[in-house]
């Protein structure tokens, strides 16, 4: 499956990390030209590289024709996320060594 985007005026997607109910907005995932199963295996490594830092990405704003390919190839629950507001505070300019190891005392737990 493979589609050209000729269109630039609209990034295929937004690249979001997440942690501790933290969002931070990386920006616009940049491709060349094309949707294909190459750029969701680069999308992956990203994912497993953020992970193993303690955190996760998240692609918003995205594309129908990149989510149609992620969803075909069963991925995603592990991509695509829900819309995030923007926050820009202090704390949401990247990850820290504190979020790293578990949390911080200023963030936040979300879970429940």
């Amino acid at each position: 499956m493979q589609a050209d985007t000729t269109d630039d005026s609209d990034p295929p997607a937004v690249i979001v990390l997440q942690s501790d109910g933290r969002d931070v907005v990386l920006g616009p995932l940049v491709i060349q030209d094309r949707y294909d199963i190459e750029l969701v295996e680069r999308l992956l490594r990203l994912q497993l590289a953020s992970r193993r830092m303690g955190w996760s990405i998240r692609l918003v704003e995205i594309h129908p024709e990149l989510q149609e390919l992620v969803e075909f190839v069963g991925l995603a629950a592990d991509l695509i996320g829900d819309e995030v507001e923007d926050e820009t505070t202090p704390e949401s300019t990247g990850p820290t060594q504190a979020s790293r190891n578990g949390g911080s005392p200023n963030s936040a737990n979300s879970s429940g």
